[in-house]
């Protein structure tokens, strides 16, 4: 498995992990295949989030966001993750807002809020003490 597979797969864990029982247990609670629901939330916006839009960016920006030991803590690469933080967690929220209210969520934008920045916030501790994902 390659380097970004491995990374790739790992981030999407960790954000099953984090945003699943978000919405499981709360908006979509009364769904009738909740955990189901929930996952596919994520299961929309993840590869596009993770992949394809941060290769975009990286194109507009003539540069990688990220590379993996090799990228260090300057403020360029801050205002490049904070690009990055802006196009996919903004993509990521808007699409799942979508869905859920398509499910009959009220305040979906808000539960959308709330799902994606614990993962955000999540991958980006990991990031900045493990250097992964």
């Amino acid at each position: 498995m390659s380097d970004l597979a491995l990374r790739y797969a790992f981030a999407f864990v960790a954000t099953q992990l984090v945003e699943c029982p978000i919405y499981a247990r709360g908006p979509l609670r009364g769904h009738r295949r909740p955990w189901i629901a929930a996952f596919v939330a994520s299961l929309l916006t993840h590869p596009i989030a993770a992949l394809l839009l941060p290769a975009l960016l990286g194109q507009v920006l003539e540069r990688p966001v990220w590379v993996p030991g090799v990228t260090a803590l300057t403020t360029d690469f801050a205002l490049r993750v904070a690009a990055f933080g802006l196009v996919s967690e903004g993509f990521a929220v808007l699409v799942e807002a979508a869905y859920l209210s398509a499910l009959g969520v009220r305040r979906a934008l808000a539960w959308s809020l709330l799902a994606n920045g614990a993962s955000a916030g999540l991958g980006a501790a990991l990031t900045l003490t493990l250097g992964f994902p």
